[in-house]
């Protein structure tokens, strides 16, 4: 009998990851640019000083992303729910 090749079946089974990892980055980054204006435009709308708007949005994206991040690590490391 043959053996598979490992390094083609374990890089066959990362193609799925890497892909779904590629895309939750593309859709994090567009979110971060669109969000970015909005939270901006909302702060100032709300009396935040127009020097610190800017830095709340950020922070929100941010946050969201490191949760996003976190949350794929864990999936990636098998982790259970």
């Amino acid at each position: 009998m043959t053996r598979p090749d490992t390094a083609s079946t374990t890089s066959a089974n990362h193609d799925p990851v890497r892909a779904v990892t590629a895309l939750k980055g593309a859709v994090v980054a567009l979110t971060f640019l669109f969000g970015f204006g909005n939270v901006w435009a909302l702060a100032l709308r709300l009396g935040v000083f127009s020097w610190v708007a800017p830095l709340v949005a950020p922070a929100v994206d941010l946050s969201i992303l490191g949760l996003l991040l976190a949350i794929r690590r864990l999936v990636i490391q098998g982790a259970d729910s």
